[in-house]
Protein backbone atom coordinates (compact mmCIF):
# COMPACT_ATOMS: atom_id res chain seq x y z
CA UNK A 1 0.00 0.00 0.00
CA UNK A 2 1.16 3.51 -0.78
CA UNK A 3 -0.30 5.95 1.73
CA UNK A 4 -1.74 9.32 0.83
CA UNK A 5 1.21 11.55 0.05
CA UNK A 6 -0.83 14.68 -0.54
CA UNK A 7 -1.22 14.48 -4.31
CA UNK A 8 -2.88 11.10 -4.87
CA UNK A 9 -5.28 8.86 -2.98
CA UNK A 10 -4.13 5.65 -1.33
CA UNK A 11 -2.90 3.14 -3.92
CA UNK A 12 -2.70 -0.60 -3.30
CA UNK A 13 0.15 -2.36 -5.12
CA UNK A 14 0.43 -6.13 -5.26
CA UNK A 15 3.68 -7.60 -3.96
CA UNK A 16 4.03 -9.28 -7.35
CA UNK A 17 4.76 -5.87 -8.93
CA UNK A 18 8.08 -5.64 -7.11
CA UNK A 19 8.99 -9.13 -8.35
CA UNK A 20 8.07 -8.06 -11.89
CA UNK A 21 10.77 -5.37 -11.73
CA UNK A 22 13.38 -8.11 -11.25
CA UNK A 23 12.20 -10.02 -14.31
CA UNK A 24 12.76 -7.17 -16.77
CA UNK A 25 15.59 -7.84 -19.22
CA UNK A 26 17.66 -4.76 -18.41
CA UNK A 27 20.15 -5.27 -21.24
CA UNK A 28 17.33 -5.38 -23.78
CA UNK A 29 15.43 -2.46 -22.28
CA UNK A 30 18.34 -0.16 -21.47
CA UNK A 31 20.14 -1.01 -24.72
CA UNK A 32 17.49 1.07 -26.49
CA UNK A 33 18.46 4.24 -24.60
CA UNK A 34 20.67 6.46 -26.77
CA UNK A 35 21.41 9.43 -24.49
CA UNK A 36 22.90 9.80 -21.01
CA UNK A 37 20.39 9.41 -18.19
CA UNK A 38 20.22 10.84 -14.67
CA UNK A 39 18.73 8.42 -12.13
CA UNK A 40 17.78 9.67 -8.66
CA UNK A 41 16.84 7.31 -5.82
CA UNK A 42 16.47 7.31 -2.08
CA UNK A 43 18.46 4.83 -0.03
CA UNK A 44 15.87 3.89 2.58
CA UNK A 45 15.83 0.15 3.18
CA UNK A 46 12.51 0.66 5.01
CA UNK A 47 10.87 1.44 1.66
CA UNK A 48 10.91 -1.93 -0.10
CA UNK A 49 9.90 -0.54 -3.49
CA UNK A 50 12.55 2.17 -3.52
CA UNK A 51 15.24 -0.21 -2.27
CA UNK A 52 14.47 -2.67 -5.08
CA UNK A 53 14.48 0.11 -7.69
CA UNK A 54 17.83 1.37 -6.38
CA UNK A 55 19.33 -2.13 -6.61
CA UNK A 56 18.05 -2.47 -10.18
CA UNK A 57 19.34 0.97 -11.14
CA UNK A 58 22.79 0.12 -9.79
CA UNK A 59 22.78 -3.05 -11.92
CA UNK A 60 21.49 -1.20 -14.96
CA UNK A 61 23.74 1.87 -14.82
CA UNK A 62 26.62 0.20 -16.72
CA UNK A 63 24.14 -0.68 -19.48
CA UNK A 64 23.20 2.95 -20.06
CA UNK A 65 25.08 5.28 -22.42
CA UNK A 66 28.35 6.85 -21.32
CA UNK A 67 27.76 9.89 -19.13
CA UNK A 68 24.75 8.41 -17.32
CA UNK A 69 24.74 9.00 -13.58
CA UNK A 70 23.05 7.66 -10.46
CA UNK A 71 22.49 9.99 -7.52
CA UNK A 72 21.42 8.47 -4.19
CA UNK A 73 19.75 10.57 -1.51
CA UNK A 74 20.54 8.97 1.82
CA UNK A 75 17.72 7.85 4.09
CA UNK A 76 14.68 8.78 1.99
CA UNK A 77 12.02 6.63 0.36
CA UNK A 78 10.43 6.48 -3.06
CA UNK A 79 8.65 9.83 -2.91
CA UNK A 80 11.85 11.75 -2.13
CA UNK A 81 9.51 14.34 -0.58
CA UNK A 82 11.74 15.22 2.35
CA UNK A 83 14.60 16.12 0.04
CA UNK A 84 13.14 17.87 -3.02
CA UNK A 85 15.90 20.46 -2.67
CA UNK A 86 18.46 17.73 -3.47
CA UNK A 87 16.40 16.42 -6.38
CA UNK A 88 16.22 19.92 -7.85
CA UNK A 89 19.95 20.50 -7.34
CA UNK A 90 20.84 17.20 -9.04
CA UNK A 91 18.53 17.94 -11.96
CA UNK A 92 19.76 21.52 -12.46
CA UNK A 93 23.41 20.42 -12.26
CA UNK A 94 22.69 17.60 -14.72
CA UNK A 95 21.16 19.92 -17.31
CA UNK A 96 23.90 22.52 -16.87
CA UNK A 97 26.54 19.93 -17.77
CA UNK A 98 24.50 18.91 -20.81
CA UNK A 99 23.92 22.38 -22.31
CA UNK A 100 26.30 23.65 -24.94
CA UNK A 101 27.87 26.93 -23.76
CA UNK A 102 27.32 28.58 -27.16
CA UNK A 103 23.67 27.58 -27.62
CA UNK A 104 20.54 26.71 -25.72
CA UNK A 105 20.53 23.10 -26.86
CA UNK A 106 21.47 19.85 -25.23
CA UNK A 107 24.67 18.03 -26.10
Amino acid sequence: MIVDDGWRPVVWVERRLIGDFEEVDQAELLGLVCCPVLLIHGSSTMDEEEHMLLVLSRRGLPLLPKGSRLEVIEGVGHGLDERYDDVIRFAVDWYRTRLRPDANSLI
